[in-house]
C-alpha cells in the first residue's frame, strides 16, 4: 500500500513539473513547429530521476485557437514511453489536459509495468493576463491503478489548489536565463482502496514560468523540506 501511495504521488508531482504556460501565443516558442525541449527531474540530492524530451510536431491556427501537437518521450532508468497530446492557447488562456502527461509519467514509475492505469484530469489553465498577486485556477487528477497481484484497484485523487503568482524574476537553468512568473501552489489528496482511505499529506510547489519557453524550474516541498525539482535542460527552436 505504501509503495502504491508513493508511486501515485511521485507520478503526479513529476507531471506538474512538466506543464507550461503561454502568454501571447505568437511569442511563445513552444508554438513553433520543430521546437524541441527537455525537462529533467532530480531528487533532493540532485540525482537525475527522469527526463521528458518533447518535440512540437505541428501547429494549427483555427479561429482564435492555436494548437500545438506534441510528442513527448519519457525516460526513466532503462525504460521509456511515448505520448502524443495537444496544448491550446485561445488568446486569453493557455489550457493543457493533464491526463496524457499524467499517464506518461505514471508509466515510468516503479511497478507500473505490472498495473492497469486509467487517469481522469481537468485542464490546467494559465490566464495570459497573469500578473503578480493573481490567484490562478486549480485542478484535479484522479488516477486508478490496478496491480495484477492486487484484488482491488487503488484510486488516488490529487487536488492542485492555492495557485498564485507571487513574483516576476529572472531564473537561470541549464537551457539559459529567462524572465519568469513565480507561481506557488499546494497539492493534497487521498488514496482509496476498497473501504480503506489514506490521506496524502499536502506538499507545496514553487515554479518559475517563462512566457517564452514555458517551465524553467519547479521545486517540490513537504513540511518545508525540498523533495525534488525539475529544470529545463535543453531548448532549441528551428
Amino acid at each position: 500500500m505504501k509503495k502504491q501511495l508513493l508511486f501515485a504521488v511521485s507520478a503526479i508531482t513529476l507531471l506538474t513539473a512538466s506543464s507550461f504556460v503561454a502568454g501571447d501565443c505568437s511569442m511563445f516558442d513552444q508554438f513553433t513547429k520543430g521546437t524541441q525541449y527537455t525537462i529533467t527531474s532530480y531528487d533532493a540530492a540532485g540525482k537525475v530521476n527522469s527526463t521528458v524530451e518533447s518535440t512540437v510536431d505541428e501547429v494549427k491556427v483555427d479561429g482564435g485557437n492555436t494548437t500545438a501537437s506534441i510528442t513527448a518521450v519519457s525516460k526513466r532508468d532503462t525504460t521509456s514511453s511515448t505520448t502524443k497530446y495537444d496544448v491550446i492557447c485561445d488568446g486569453t488562456c493557455f489550457k493543457m489536459d493533464l491526463s496524457a502527461l499524467a499517464k506518461q509519467q505514471a508509466s515510468q514509475a516503479s511497478g507500473a509495468q505490472d498495473a492497469d492505469i486509467t487517469i481522469e484530469a481537468d485542464q490546467l489553465q494559465f490566464p495570459v493576463s497573469m500578473k503578480v498577486g493573481d490567484e490562478l485556477p486549480g485542478g484535479t487528477i484522479k488516477m486508478t491503478m490496478k496491480a495484477k497481484d492486487s484484488p482491488m484497484p487503488a484510486v488516488t485523487t490529487i487536488n492542485i489548489k492555492d495557485r498564485k503568482c507571487v513574483a516576476i524574476e529572472n531564473k537561470t537553468c541549464p537551457a539559459g536565463t529567462y524572465e519568469c512568473y513565480k507561481i506557488t501552489s499546494t497539492m493534497e489528496g487521498k488514496m482509496k482502496m476498497g473501504m480503506m482511505s489514506f490521506p496524502i499529506a499536502p506538499s507545496q510547489s514553487t515554479e518559475w514560468f517563462s512566457f517564452k519557453v514555458g517551465s524553467v524550474r519547479n521545486e517540490s516541498y513537504k513540511d518545508g523540506k525540498l523533495q525534488g525539482y525539475s529544470e529545463l535542460t535543453k531548448f532549441t527552436k528551428p
